[in-house]
């Protein structure tokens, strides 16, 4: 499987779909709103921000076997020091230009 992380816009990611002909094209979008949780015997529902999304995509691409991001990037460099201090190989990184 493959995870795409990436702050491209729609038409951007169609272009990559197109391109991975052996995977079937998904979009993966966060709900407007998040689950619904329990906060003090009250159910309130939690919205996600930005911040929150990135964290999360940021934890899912240190979790991976491959990482293949972009060099000077801040957001690939977090995931690459993520990674190495999970034991990760540096090997199983790729920073393109």
């Amino acid at each position: 499987a493959v995870y795409l992380a990436s702050d491209a816009s729609d038409a951007q990611r169609a272009l990559v779909a197109r391109n991975l002909t052996l995977l079937p094209p998904i979009s993966c979008k966060p709900p407007a709103t998040g689950p619904w949780c329990q906060r003090e015997g009250d159910w309130e529902e939690w919205e996600y921000d930005a911040v929150e999304d990135a964290i999360l995509e940021q934890l899912v691409c240190a979790h991976a076997w491959v990482f293949i991001g972009t060099r000077g990037s801040t957001f690939s460099e977090a995931i690459v020091e993520e990674r190495a201090r999970r034991g990760f190989a540096l090997a199983s990184n790729y920073l393109v230009p």
